[in-house]
């Protein structure tokens, strides 16, 4: 895959120029779905679906026309959490939508005001106009939401990870830990294979 008006662009084919989001050359072998307490870049990162390959296809070729010196921040952003995650596909979304209707668009351009802060982009369009974008995802869930709910995962998780093919176990879940659940007890559980 070719391109040109690429700050950098030496004529060399794109791919091995740009640092790729998901490892290129692991064993996939999971076929099952998110687990509770995964995020969404691991599950994709590892899940043999061919669904998650088509994900990871369409993140990589969208990556592929993202200005390198933004590019670095962006690809923390989708491996850091949940939230940054769907915050930094968002952004790219739209990013990659203004180029496909033909704009130029700068990242993180400087403002005019003065007061240092810089919005996500500024889009040029082909009739001369320009106009920021500042990118916000609208979430359900508060910071403290979202914390409870991991941590809720993770106990959920560690109990489904008991092996115990002569039982099953309904739960029915009633708020979240009001703080993280120590590992060592998880682990526990997970060797062990009981609750105490």
């Amino acid at each position: 895959m070719q391109a040109s008006g690429y700050a950098g662009y030496s004529g060399e084919p794109l791919m091995n120029k740009i640092p790729m989001l998901f490892a290129p050359h692991i064993e996939r072998t999971r076929l099952d779905g998110k687990r509770e307490d995964e995020s969404d870049f691991d599950y994709l990162n590892i899940s043999n679906r061919p669904e998650a390959a088509e994900v990871r296809q369409f993140f990589e070729s969208f990556l592929e026309r993202y200005p390198g010196e933004h590019r670095a921040e962006l690809l923390q952003r989708l491996r850091e959490s949940d939230i940054q995650f769907a915050s930094a596909t968002f952004e790219l979304f739209l990013y990659t939508c203004f180029l496909q209707t033909g704009w130029t668009v700068e990242v993180h351009p400087e403002v005019p005001n003065g007061k240092g802060k810089r919005p996500d982009f500024r889009v040029h369009t082909d009739t001369g106009d320009a106009f920021y974008v500042e990118a916000t995802l609208a979430r359900e869930l508060s910071d403290q939401e979202l914390a409870a709910e991991r941590r809720k995962n993770e106990v959920l998780r560690a109990i489904d990870d008991i092996r115990s093919p002569n039982f099953l176990l309904e739960i029915d879940v009633h708020g979240s830990p009001r703080s993280n659940v120590p590992r060592r007890n998880l682990r526990h559980v997970r060797a062990k294979g009981r609750l105490y």
